[in-house]
Parts: structure tokens; sequence; C-alpha cells
């Protein structure tokens, strides 16, 4: 292996040893879950009424179901807490101030009874479902549905649904990639479900059509997958591959010299396959063959080396080995930084050799090799003592 450096992408998450407890309250006085329990840089200034950047906003905690929340390891300076619930309080710029609290903890401190309050009705919500689809019935996946402030992304069965949503007049808005634009105004009642069917038409068409077949490394088809085709301008398809790992694109413009590109979009939390994508595809194509590279569950235990506890804080990048040019090297694959008591983290990667780089804070930054069977899906565990 060349190694050639890491490129740190993932800062080191904040050391900190205060704790805050409290809950969060809606405009009435009742006890909101899931409101969300924010972190307030003193660098980004600010007043109650003014809007703030969400580069200098940070999520510590969620409520649960009494409204209450505990925030551990937080840093030992002052700054202010906020609270938000259905992002009631986001706005196209930032987050609107509201009722901030300041604290200045201190180390080891531990702070109770803060009470953060959300000027919003919590007893007055409902819900919004739906499904989008093309004009021949089929579920489109991929598109971008607003409520408001609130988003979500329909997944293979084209559905949606939006929880806790504040009643009254919603806006519903839906968009996909050259795909026409849909959106609807309805009034959602307290405790009521709205549902909708949004139906939306490609902005190009024709009578051509691109097939193919999705395989594995040996040659066996891949079926259930789902296939995105776009890459230029107004032209964007779905499909899903058949048992047999086919595929078809079709209604499909004359694009003349223009081409397009084919990918299988995977998930990268999710073991089987790793995203893949074909460039340079001429329209119409058939017998185009897409191969796609199996995946494997592990998971990685951060641990102190002196104590055997998991470690809550650190940064890592995990680096594949790769033919790259004729040349087997070591290339960038996946980076995070973490910030989870339990110590670990649980995620899809290739069947090969591996190269993890790990920092924590105080610790000394720590790189090691590791080789993912070729067989099973694990998970296959692994553990780091820093």
């Amino acid at each position: 292996f060349q190694l050639r450096g890491w490129s740190k992408w993932a800062p080191v998450p904040e050391r900190g040893t205060a704790t805050f407890r409290g809950r969060v309250l809606d405009a009435a006085g009742r006890p909101l879950a899931g409101a969300e329990v924010l972190r307030i840089d003193p660098k980004g200034g600010g007043s109650d009424g003014e809007v703030l950047s969400f580069e200098f906003v940070t999520t510590v905690a969620t409520t649960g179901p009494d409204g209450s929340f505990e925030a551990t390891r937080q840093p030992v300076r002052p700054f202010r807490l906020a609270a938000n619930w259905n992002r009631v309080l986001h706005r196209p710029r930032g987050l609107e101030l509201h009722a901030t609290v300041p604290v200045d903890p201190s180390e080891g401190g531990v702070l109770e009874g803060i009470t953060l309050r959300v000027p919003a009705d919590g007893a007055a919500r409902g819900a919004v479902e739906g499904v989008v689809v093309d004009e021949a019935g089929r579920p489109l996946s991929g598109c971008q549905v607003g409520v408001g402030f609130l988003d979500a992304w329909t997944k293979a069965d084209g559905r949606f649904r939006f929880e806790s949503v504040p009643s009254g007049e919603v806006t519903v808005s839906v968009r996909k990639f050259a795909w026409g634009k849909w959106s609807r105004t309805e009034v959602l009642e307290a405790g009521g479900v709205l549902a909708l069917r949004a139906v939306l038409a490609p902005e190009s068409s024709g009578g051509n059509r691109l097939e193919g077949r999705v395989l594995d490394e040996e040659g066996s088809p891949v079926a259930g997958v789902r296939m995105w085709m776009g890459g230029t301008r107004d032209l964007s398809r779905d499909a899903v591959t058949a048992g047999d790992g086919s595929f078809s694109f079709e209604g499909l413009p004359d694009l003349g010299e223009r081409t397009v590109s084919v990918s299988v979009m995977t998930s990268p939390d999710e073991p089987g396959f790793l995203p893949t994508t074909v460039h340079g595809v001429r329209v119409p194509t058939a017998g185009l063959e897409v191969r796609v590279e199996r995946t494997a569950r592990l998971r990685v235990t951060f641990r102190d080396a002196a104590t055997g506890e998991p470690l809550p804080l650190f940064a890592y990048e995990i680096r594949r080995e790769k033919v790259v040019d004729g040349e087997r090297r070591l290339v960038p694959f996946h980076t995070g930084s973490v910030h989870r008591e339990e110590g670990f983290i649980e995620t899809a990667v290739p069947r090969c050799r591996l190269v993890f780089f790990v920092e924590a804070p105080d610790r000394t930054p720590v790189h090691a090799e590791v080789v993912v069977p070729s067989s099973g899906e694990g998970p296959f565990e692994v553990v780091f003592e820093l």
C-alpha cells in the first residue's frame, strides 16, 4: 500500500464535563415530547426575536415523552440554551431565537431545573401523509416533500408522512429534479390526518428506451435494487431491478450526442451493495451491464486503553483498498464525527482491506488495518483502544 496522508474531513467533537437537565414546554405550559434542545454559540450573537445562522446552533438533546431532557458532556464555557419543535422556529436563513436561557457551567457541574419554551401549541397538531406517483400511477422515489419548514424524501414506495404538524392551513409541496412541481393548500384538523396523492410528469419524454442488467462481482443477477438515470438537463428516471437483475427506462427523448449516467442507488448504512454509477451511456441502449460490489456489516467499538470504558467522543476516517490506474492504493471511503455514549459505529463496508484513522480528545491519534471477510454479512466486531 501507499499511504498518501490523512485529510481530516470530520472535526473531533468538543469535550466537556457539564450536564444540563430540564424540560421543554409549549406556549400553554404543556410538556413537549420530541423537542430539540439547542446550544447557541455566543460567537453568533443575536438576541430573542432575531434570526441566527445554523452555523452557531448545535442540537444537544431530544426531550422524552414527559418533555424532560438531559444533555451530558457539555463544554465548560458560557453559552445559551433554546428549544425547537417540529422546526417551528426555522427560517430561510437560520433559527429564530426565542426565550433563550443563558448558562455558565462549571467543570463537572450539573445544572438542573432548566425550563425552555417553544411558541407553539403542542396539543393542536395532526399528521400529513400521502404518496407521489407518475402519470401511470407508479410510485416515485427521491421526491422532496415539504410542509412548511418540515421536509422529507420519498423512498421506493413513493410514500411520505409527517407527524405532529401544527393544525390549521398547511401547504404541501412536492418537487423532483427534471419533473414537474406539485403544490396544494389544505386545512389540517387537530388530531386529524390529511391524506394526499401527488401526480408528477417528467419535463421531457419521447419514444426511446435504455435497458440493462445489474450483476455482482461473480456475475449473479441483483434483484430489487433502485436505479436512477440522469446526468443531463431536464432528464431523470427511476426503476427497480427485476428478479433477473434487469431494468428498463422508457419514454426517453432523443438526446443527440448527449449521454446519461446510470446509477445503482443503495444506502451506505445498509448491508448489500455499494452505490455504483456508469457514465457516458447513450440513449437508446440495450444490454448495458452494471457491476456492483457486495458489502458486509461492520461494528467498531472505541474504548479507553486504560479502563476499557467506551469513548463517547471521536472522529474517524475509513480508507479502502482499491486499484487505481493499475496501482493498489488506499482511497477515502467514509468519514464521521461521533458523540455517542456507547462508543461505537456500525456501517456497511466493502469486503476488502480497510484502514481506520481515529482521533479522540486528549488522546494520541491512531490508525489500524481491518480485513473484512469475503463471505458472510456480519456484523463483524472490531475493537480499537485509544
